[in-house]
């Protein structure tokens, strides 16, 4: 829409202002997590419907700071995954998981090491590697006081204790521990 403004006896037409989307870095434009997750807190009972202040998770009953919060959160009960990469089909709850996602087929690791230089495509990744340095071992057993740099190495541990054995082969039902003691069984046996 244009107005008509008057000034000085000659008319100027004066363009409104237009709104802009912010858009993602991530590959292809995708617009940011802002846009999906306006579309679902409407879609949830969010503006112009009655909802809880609170931001509490009508499945759950979790409660989240934030309603964006909320609105990812309840992704995990409606298995919605809206980005979607554009390579390989694979699709993610948040926008973040996508942009780290494509870095897997970019090979950009921006995330370096200061001792060793080593890269890597997550931060959580060169945080974990970090202890490799430094000797840290957060992760500790209550049963054993062992402790681990990693809370998935100590998970694993504390099947030592309970005797879970969660990997089935799919081909003679032997069952294993660790996820890599299938993969040999299946290597050497089938």
């Amino acid at each position: 829409m244009k107005s008509s403004v008057v000034e000085m006896g000659r008319e100027e037409e004066e363009e409104e202002p237009v709104l802009c989307v912010r858009i993602s870095d991530v590959v292809g434009g995708q617009v940011e997590n802002e846009k999906q997750e306006k579309k679902e807190l409407t879609s949830l009972g969010g503006k112009g419907a009655k909802r809880k202040r609170t931001n509490e998770c009508d499945v759950s009953g979790k409660k989240c700071d934030y309603p964006s919060k909320l609105v990812i959160h309840m992704r995990t009960h409606t298995g919605g995954k809206p980005f979607e990469c554009d390579l390989c089909e694979k699709s993610f709850t948040k926008a973040g998981n996508l942009k780290s996602h494509m870095r897997t087929h970019t090979g950009e690791k921006p995330f370096e090491c200061d001792l060793c230089e080593k890269s890597f495509r997550e931060a959580g990744t060169l945080k974990s590697h970090m202890r490799t340095h430094t000797g840290e071992k957060p992760f500790e057993c209550d049963l054993c006081e062992k402790s681990f740099r990693q809370a998935g190495n100590l998970k694993s541990h504390m099947r030592t204790h309970t005797g879970e054995k969660p990997f089935e082969c799919d081909l003679c039902e032997k069952r294993y521990r660790q996820r890599h003691a299938l993969h040999d069984h299946k290597r050497r046996c089938h």
